[in-house]
């Protein structure tokens, strides 16, 4: 174990722009490139969540289901970065398919998921009400249109309905349902990384249980924008956090900026990238075929299946009868066997 006066010292000496943590986005391409999240980004998403959120911060004790990898920058936005602003109970699921059974026993206060999730939770739903028939189907179908009546005004207005028709609708159905997944005492619920349907907003805020879409990215230290408590507008993803500045350009690209944003890649690290792609090219190049370079395999399968063949023919021709399929001469004497591709000169 670390001694405490050792792990003050290491907190006291890590400043607002070290870096916290990298992180791999699946759009990387080419040269590996890491996303630069610093303390000073992390601080702030905790600060501005609050600030949009602050019925959050007023539990004392916040309790959260951490159940996507932790390598995603949003799981790493509500298990750690809020973590570490709200304090409270966060609770891991290792296996997706026993979701169900883990918010049932936490029942947390914020939970979110991405649209995939909802959609799951909603079949689920639709399959235990399709074999309601009669009397039980009618007031299922009336609570469930009342609860969504209700949500809408709350959305539109601003004002709550508390009427008896909803607290009677609540008592019969809305409550059941909301035990039943777990999801009863659930203040906030978020969804994000893709697009999600209204008519699955619109069924579950016929649950009391209204979803808040929102937007970000691993470059915006995970979120960036988000829908105000309990009045969203469902197809939107909110409005930019405290902090965050959006403006979107000509062609139509979001640009933000704002402490939310990483850093850009070094300029030493670029050089290197160049550097890279430069020696990739060079070593590409045939002689006497100054300037030209080879296609890489993935370009070339895009080509057609004959292309490759016809390349091959081709180079038989021109060099003479060394092709695939013939034996080859190395530089330094010997043979070699039939290759799939032409021989890379050394130099």
């Amino acid at each position: 174990a670390i001694e405490e006066s050792a792990l003050d010292k290491r907190m006291a000496a890590v400043g607002p722009d070290d870096l916290a943590m990298l992180i791999y986005t699946s759009g990387t391409t080419g040269v590996p490139k890491g996303a630069m999240c610093l303390h000073r980004g992390i601080e702030r998403v905790g600060k501005s969540v609050i600030s949009a959120y602050p019925e959050l911060s007023e539990l004392g004790e916040m309790r959260y289901v951490s159940y996507l990898p932790l390598c995603h920058a949003a799981e790493q936005s509500f298990t750690n970065f809020l973590g570490l602003r709200f304090g409270g109970e966060f609770s891991f699921c290792s296996d997706i398919k026993k979701i169900k059974d883990v918010l049932l026993d936490v029942r947390p206060h914020l939970f979110f998921a991405v649209p995939r999730v909802w959609e799951k939770f909603e079949a689920a739903v639709r399959a235990k009400a399709a074999v309601n028939t009669g009397l039980k189907k009618k007031i299922g179908k009336w609570a469930l249109g009342k609860e969504l009546a209700a949500a809408k005004q709350m959305m539109e207005t601003g004002k709550e309905d508390t009427s008896f028709g909803r607290r009677l609708a609540n008592t019969l159905l809305i409550s059941k349902i909301q035990g039943a997944l777990g999801l009863d005492q659930m203040i906030a619920a978020g969804s994000g990384a893709a697009p999600i349907s209204r008519s699955t907003l619109e069924f579950f805020a016929s649950m009391g249980i209204v979803i808040h879409e929102g937007f970000g990215m691993t470059e915006t230290t995970g979120i960036a924008t988000a829908n105000p408590l309990n009045r969203p507008r469902f197809g939107t993803v909110g409005v930019a956090l405290d902090g965050i500045e959006v403006r979107i350009a000509e062609d139509g690209e979001i640009l933000l900026r704002g402490e939310h944003m990483v850093p850009r890649l070094p300029v030493h690290a670029r050089g290197d990238r160049r550097a890279v792609h430069r020696r990739r090219v060079a070593s590409d190049r045939r002689p006497g075929r100054a300037g030209r370079r080879r296609l890489p395999e993935h370009h070339r399968a895009q080509e057609g299946p004959d292309h490759h063949g016809r390349r091959q023919e081709r180079r038989a021709r021109r060099d003479g009868g060394l092709h695939a399929g013939h034996p080859r001469r190395r530089a330094g004497g010997g043979r070699r066997g039939p290759a799939a591709l032409p021989v890379r000169h050394r130099h």
